[in-house]
């Protein structure tokens, strides 16, 4: 998930633009595709002894908060690039 997580995070840089939704899209599938790989390596570690169960365990929900974490990330961004748009509804000050 390495490197899928590093590229959403990167189009956060300071001071950057909001991301555009493409851009956005695209890294959340890279870590999508990386979450699912990762997935299956851990699962099968754990089904052939490989790792132990309760390391497998803790690696699955270190992967899905990651991948969870991601993901709102991602809405994130696409609710403010669409607050970016011309004629979008303003936030209230307050």
């Amino acid at each position: 998930m390495g490197e899928g997580a590093l590229a959403l995070l990167a189009l956060w840089r300071d001071g950057a633009a909001v991301p555009a939704p493409p851009l956005v899209e695209a890294a959340l599938r890279e870590a999508e595709d990386a979450y699912a790989v990762l997935k299956a390596a851990l699962l099968r570690a754990g089904a052939q002894d490989a790792l132990a169960l309760e390391a497998m365990d803790a690696w699955l929900r270190a992967a899905s908060e990651l991948r969870r974490g991601l993901q709102q990330i991602a809405k994130g961004a696409t609710l403010l690039a669409s607050l970016a748009e011309p004629g979008a509804p303003q936030a209230a000050a307050g």
